[in-house]
């Protein structure tokens, strides 16, 4: 009986936590980079040589800011409202990184880059999945500590790749 009442407990902290997050701004895309592409999503930010990154409250594990597609939205509006909903960054998105299956990443650009100067000053906007928003030299950043360790390598050549 006292793990049914924890169970409804933590739903109604999910729920009504859920609904606190405020409202993505409106999608804004690099000139000529607009595709069709529906599926999950998120964007790979660089800011002075650094890599932002989310650090997940379930595991304590970093990854890029990126989710699950709502209904009816397009990839890249995924890839902006994932990362306006987890680092509280309002993002233009631009051209496509990488595509798996029906999974999309773009390479984002912070509508204002000064931003990220403070980075002690972002907060996740959904507190109930991230618990801290960091910038670090992805090269710095061990397999162990990377939410999906297989992909690191990847996200570390792409990052390297970027002009």
């Amino acid at each position: 009986m006292r793990h049914l009442a924890a169970a409804l407990a933590a739903a109604l902290i999910i729920t009504l936590g859920a609904g606190c997050v405020p409202a993505a701004p409106l999608l804004t895309v690099m000139p000529g980079q607009a595709d069709d592409y529906t599926g999950n999503a998120g964007c790979l930010i660089e800011h002075r040589g650094k890599l932002l990154a989310v650090r997940h409250r379930f595991g304590s594990k970093l990854g890029l800011p990126a989710g699950t597609a709502e209904p009816g939205e397009s990839a890249q509006q995924t890839a902006h409202r994932e990362t306006w909903e987890e680092t509280g960054i309002e993002v233009t998105v631009g051209r496509l990184l990488k595509k798996s299956g029906s999974a999309f990443l773009y390479e984002c650009h912070p509508k204002d880059p000064s931003s990220l100067d403070d980075i002690t000053r972002l907060a996740a906007h959904d507190v109930l999945e991230i618990t801290e928003v960091i910038l670090i030299d992805p090269q710095s950043i061990r397999p162990e500590d990377w939410r999906f360790p297989t992909y690191l390598q990847e996200v570390q050549d792409i990052f390297a790749a970027l002009d």
